[in-house]
Parts: C-alpha cells; sequence; structure tokens
C-alpha cells in the first residue's frame, strides 16, 4: 500500500532530526529558562498512518472480530 512506504520515507528523513531538535530543546531550556530535569535523548513512536476505525476498534472490544492474536491461534 502506497501510504505505508509514504510513512516510512518521512521516518526515514525526519527521524534523527526530530530526535535532534527536541533534545537541543530540552538543552536550552536546561541552560537558559528555568528548567530543573535530566536531558533525555527523545524516543518517537511512529503510527502507520492509517486512522483507527471507531467500528472495528468496537469490533475487537465487543469480541465480534478475531484479533490478530486469535488467527495466529488457530493457525497453528
Amino acid at each position: 500500500m502506497p501510504i505505508f512506504s509514504k510513512v516510512k520515507r518521512i521516518r526515514t528523513h525526519y527521524d534523527k532530526a526530530l530526535h535532534d531538535s527536541l533534545y537541543a530543546c530540552q538543552l536550552f531550556d536546561i541552560a537558559h529558562g528555568d528548567a530543573k530535569f535530566k536531558a533525555v535523548y527523545p524516543s518517537i513512536a511512529w503510527e502507520d498512518g492509517i486512522p483507527k476505525s471507531e467500528l472495528e476498534q468496537a469490533e475487537i472490544m465487543e469480541g465480534s472480530k478475531a484479533t490478530i492474536d486469535i488467527k495466529r491461534q488457530s493457525n497453528v
């Protein structure tokens, strides 16, 4: 699906830059602001880019739709 490859390209190109800029902001805040915390190199949890379907989530919660784990167990 093209959306997955688009998200992967964005992640590849911007991931390090976003990490570095967020870390630099923390360092600037510590050096020039009133921040009293230790700077931590951030981690970003990227989503796949497809919006969550409320109907699908409701079906999974009520048990009428099989999840990935259930499908794997039935194939074993």
